[in-house]
């Protein structure tokens, strides 16, 4: 008599495998996307922070604290933060990681996802140039991003603006 599996038992045993890692793979997907806006977002309000700090010694508005002054300044460099990454050098624009762009706009903190689906912003200024100020981290799509890519990594919408932020 020979023992051993037949090709039928072979095939279920793929199919079972397969069924489950078609289920798994979203999960994992999220899990990791997750994970990457939280390095974003922890550095976000580090950034908004050092902001807040900045503004307390220079007043708000200073070039130092919202984008890059006449003697390249600017937030990134002039504050405790660290940053791990890639250098550039445009106005107002701090390191790109492997997963996130950072830059000051105005007197707004943005971590631009490097895949171009969704942006983070967040400023410790209470309003600047008419636009209301967020004073935490906000999510908005862009590029091939959709509002689902922001839900996905846990923000919800705010009743007060439409915008996605976190809880």
């Amino acid at each position: 008599m020979k023992t051993g599996f037949t090709l039928i038992e072979l095939l279920v045993v793929v199919l079972i495998i397969g069924i489950l890692s078609s289920v798994a793979l979203p999960q994992y997907t999220k899990a990791v996307e997750k994970s990457r806006a939280a390095e974003a977002i922890a550095t976000l309000k580090s950034l908004r922070d050092a902001q807040e700090v900045c503004f307390m010694e220079n007043g708000i508005g200073t070039a130092i604290c919202t984008s890059q002054d006449s003697s390249g300044n600017n937030l990134f460099n002039s504050s405790s933060v660290t940053i791990g990454g890639t250098p550039r050098t445009c106005s107002g624009c701090g390191p790109e990681t492997k997963n996130w762009r950072f830059q000051i706009s105005n007197a707004f903190i943005e971590a631009h996802r490097t895949n171009g689906k969704l942006y983070l912003t967040t400023t410790a200024a209470p309003a600047y140039q008419g636009r209301p100020a967020y004073q935490k981290t906000v999510c908005r799509a862009e590029g091939s991003g959709t509002a689902a890519d922001c839900k996905a990594i846990g923000f919800t919408v705010d009743a007060g603006s439409g915008a996605y932020s976190m809880p």
